[in-house]
């Protein structure tokens, strides 16, 4: 059997050493294939150009557990298992099947009071608001709903505050950009107008008198 120097070994306890404060801490690699990974604290994997490259590419079946926090435009590909509490912000584009076992709640993003009749609301963010308006209305907006940032598909719901507020169809308003099932839309304490959004027009898609 061949005999290690003594070089040698203090070469590798060096390298044991050296090895164990990097896992203690923060870990930066340049390049990892593994099979499993556990790590105690942050992973950083290279030096990479966010606009151009993938800071961490995902493929296959993947579980996220905890409440992370996800910022920017994600893609998911897959079926990912996602448990805890989870927070998106900004667009979310999912692609596969998706499935959800309990409920889905939609939380009112932003709640319009004394709105200005004249002044678009903004659908960033924004999947179910309440409109407070500071008396009875009517909306000349053009357009009632900003469609700079809207991705086809988007879907808004808004209900009634305090007063009505009435919304005029884009054939009875010119530019609302809005296609109502009838020329106006009243809304009073808890109406709800479902919108979508395509190519250019938010569409009515529901609306409830209460």
């Amino acid at each position: 059997m061949k005999k290690l120097k003594f070089s040698h070994i203090i070469a590798v306890t060096l390298i044991s050493a050296f090895a164990a404060v990097a896992f203690a801490g923060s870990n930066y690699f340049q390049s990892v294939k593994a099979e499993h990974g556990a790590f105690a604290t942050r992973v950083g994997i290279g030096t990479m150009s966010p606009s151009t490259d993938y800071v961490l590419d995902i493929v296959g079946a993947s579980r996220i557990t905890g409440t992370p926090t996800i910022v920017g435009a994600p893609a998911i590909t897959g079926n990912p298992t996602i448990t805890g509490n989870p927070t998106i912000t900004g667009n979310l584009t999912h692609v596969g099947n998706y499935s959800v076992d309990g409920s889905i709640s939609e939380v009112a993003d932003t709640s319009y009071s004394a709105i200005a009749v004249s002044s678009a609301i903004s659908p960033v963010g924004v999947s179910f608001l309440v409109v407070n308006a500071s008396g009875t209305l009517t909306s000349t907006a053009t357009p009632f709903i900003s469609t700079t940032t809207a991705i086809s598909g988007q879907v808004i719901t808004i209900m009634g505050g305090a007063n009505v507020l009435t919304l005029q169809d884009n054939g009875t308003l010119s530019g609302s950009l809005l296609e109502l099932g009838d020329t106006t839309r009243a809304l009073g304490a808890g109406d709800i107008l479902k919108l979508r959004y395509y190519s250019g027009k938010w569409y009515e898609e529901g609306f409830v008198n209460n």
